[in-house]
């Protein structure tokens, strides 16, 4: 058995050294057609003291809405019609300042994860129409002050949009 362990490996070995000499790419065929990408967007989230529990009241609520997408992949069906799956985050985390006079910055994490059907218009020169509609589920870490919840977490589903140039 010890002997046939050896004889198995470079078998195999000898397998894989042919396969990369072979100079063609084959991609299988899920890959074709398909994307991945990076872009920046804007998300339209309302926070104020009204996410707060009672009892906690921000002197300022600082709400960012640049935002990074990263397209982790996507289909084309066709040059008007694909699919794709995201996930998105803001460059900065909301951040409430000076809960009840405490002084400090307390920092929301918001994830945004979607799937969504994307629609696009012919090319003019260089340029095109896209619009966007799918299902996302947001994330959000909340916090707690002195071991008391200020801010709960929360999970939940909502419709999404975009359109892009």
């Amino acid at each position: 058995m010890n002997k046939l362990i050896p004889v198995v490996l470079i078998g195999i070995l000898q397998t894989f050294i042919l396969n990369a000499q072979d100079k063609r790419y084959q991609y299988p065929g899920v890959l074709s057609n398909s994307f991945a990408g990076v872009s920046v967007g804007y998300i339209n989230y309302p926070f104020s003291n009204s996410q707060l529990e009672q009892g906690f009241r921000a002197a300022s609520v600082k709400v960012p809405h640049t935002a990074v997408r990263v397209i982790l992949f996507g289909h084309e069906f066709n040059k008007y019609l694909s699919a794709q799956l995201t996930y998105m985050r803001p460059v900065d985390w909301v951040e409430y300042k000076n809960i009840n006079g405490d002084e400090t910055s307390h920092s929301v994490w918001m994830n945004l994860v979607g799937i969504s059907a994307k629609a696009q218009t012919p090319r003019w020169k260089r340029f095109s129409i896209y619009g966007e509609l799918g299902f996302s589920v947001i994330t959000r870490r909340g916090f707690e002050i002195n071991n008391e919840v200020v801010m709960s977490d929360a999970c939940y589903g909502s419709f999404s949009a975009g359109a892009g140039l």
